[in-house]
């Protein structure tokens, strides 16, 4: 119901701050004081049905021996609770912002000033911080598969402020349904995932870094291999771009081969980029390969020749390459299935041509 707002004005108990600030829409809930009578007493308030009553010093006889009986101002104490529900909830510096001044502004419409600009327009900010980030950051993100011009330029919101199951929300309070990558495929459970959270949380407060190893990993590692009996050791990495370079990097050491022949995309390493090294400038040699038009700047020259593609479905060009450079390839690197179906055999000749 999007015409709901919450105003915590007098809420002094932490507990369903923290409620409001986990569950509900947080572009939604204003801060307020009740700078009347409501503030000035000492204590805190309690529901009683439709009223209200506060519990005050002054007015009960509470007696407290072993320390000083008097409660602070309640206006304290809501602040006190909202810092604390805002900690917990993860909150950002500018969710904490909008909960002070921007989301009344925004709800009433509020200009500063005669010459006042106004407010931007939906996208705006997302597109404004984008700007930001390319005067910055190197193509604009960290990870190219994340990058707006990937989908629309100028239109693709960017950012997200927050995100919680497949519904995300960016700078601009638009609400998204991710149907596209899922956190790059690694949100099996969806975005803020409670337990995931909590055990997330846990492990910070516990320190998530340390000289010493973590007993989670040999866990893992146990639980990993069990679910993938083919497997039979465990090494992690940061990123699939890592992971593939770590496996053609043991392919070749186990091989004492240097070429590779692949098809489709395995992100940005030497390895994969030296297919683009053509002394004669022949054409994109990763065309087709998911994302063409890579160059392989800063690649060492001496990789020249050592990753060849081919064309996934296409049996007889891995054949082709097979016969001309079978007792120099390493590895085959391919994806079984991306966008496409692989074609009756196809997956069965690859084996066949690999334990060949």
């Amino acid at each position: 119901m999007p015409n709901i707002w919450y105003d915590v004005s007098a809420v002094t108990d932490v507990r369903p701050m923290i409620t409001l600030f986990s569950r509900e829409d947080r572009r939604r809930i204003l801060y307020g004081s009740d700078g009347v009578d409501a503030m000035y007493f000492h204590g805190q308030y309690a529901a009683m049905g439709r009223a209200w009553q506060y519990v005050d010093v002054s007015r009960f006889n509470l007696q407290f021996p072993h320390c000083d009986g008097r409660p602070i101002l309640a206006i304290y104490e809501q602040l006190l609770s909202m810092k604390h529900a805002a900690e917990i909830a993860q909150w950002s510096k500018d969710d904490i912002q909008d909960l002070f001044w921007r989301n009344a502004v925004a709800a009433l419409g509020v200009r500063f000033g005669d010459d006042a600009a106004p407010a931007p327009l939906a996208s705006e900010r997302s597109q404004a911080t984008y700007a930001r980030a390319k005067q910055l950051i190197p193509g604009g993100t960290q990870l190219l598969s994340k990058r707006p011009e990937m989908f629309a330029p100028g239109l693709w919101p960017t950012y997200a402020c927050e995100a919680r199951g497949c519904e995300v929300i960016d700078l601009d309070e638009r609400r998204f349904i991710d149907m596209t990558t899922s956190g790059i495929g690694s949100c099996l459970l969806g975005y803020a995932d409670p337990d995931v959270t909590a055990a997330v949380q846990r492990r910070i407060a516990l320190g998530s870094m340390s000289t010493l190893n973590a007993a989670e990993e040999v866990e893992l590692a146990e639980l990993l291999i069990e679910l993938h009996p083919w497997a039979e050791q465990v090494r992690y990495a940061r990123s699939g771009g890592e992971s593939m370079a770590i496996a053609v990097r043991i392919a070749r050491a186990a091989t004492g081969r240097d070429k590779i022949a692949f098809c489709g995309y395995h992100g940005w390493s030497d390895w994969y980029l030296a297919a683009n090294m053509n002394p004669a400038r022949a054409s994109d040699r990763l065309q087709g390969h998911l994302l063409p038009g890579l160059a392989p700047n800063g690649v060492p020259r001496g990789l020249a020749g050592t990753a060849l593609p081919f064309t996934y479905n296409r049996l007889q060009e891995l054949e082709q390459l097979v016969t001309r450079h079978g007792s120099e390839l390493a590895a085959v690197v391919m994806e079984p299935t991306r966008s496409a179906d692989p074609e009756l055999g196809f997956l069965e000749g690859v084996r066949e041509l690999c334990d060949r």
